[in-house]
């Protein structure tokens, strides 16, 4: 076996070998984290009896999220949620919180705006003014 060491090509050989041994270790184990940015999530309103509809405005909002980018090249824009929660007794009109779910393995960074504002008919809310 010494023998073979000896010889420079061998030497050359082995060290190529290693390094790309290495190297595959290295790129095989880190998956970078990146940031992706969806715009035009449409926002639900959840909380109103059934048949009642809402307007919200904006509708739709844009939601930042980070993660690792082979998820975040995979995520489908669909599998994010936006939803205003309507207290019951709420006012005719009021600005409310959006809160938002992500696909498991990215986190939630932003959300522009993070409040919008419901306006449910006085006909529809039991005829408060």
């Amino acid at each position: 076996m010494d023998r073979y060491l000896e010889r420079p090509w061998v030497l050359r050989i082995l060290s190529l070998a290693l390094a790309v041994f290495l190297w595959s270790q290295v790129v095989g184990q880190t998956d970078p984290v990146g940031v992706r940015t969806l715009d035009l999530v449409p926002v639900r309103v959840s909380g109103l009896m059934p048949g009642t509809r809402a307007s919200v405005d904006p509708a739709r909002v844009t939601v930042t999220v980070g993660g690792p980018r082979g998820l975040l090249q995979a995520v489908d824009p669909a599998s994010v949620t936006a939803r205003a929660r309507w207290l019951a007794g709420s006012a005719l009109s009021a600005r409310i919180p959006v809160k938002v779910r992500v696909p498991p393995g990215l986190v939630l960074l932003g959300v522009t705006p993070s409040r919008v504002r419901v306006l449910v008919p006085s006909s529809l809310n039991g005829g408060r003014a």
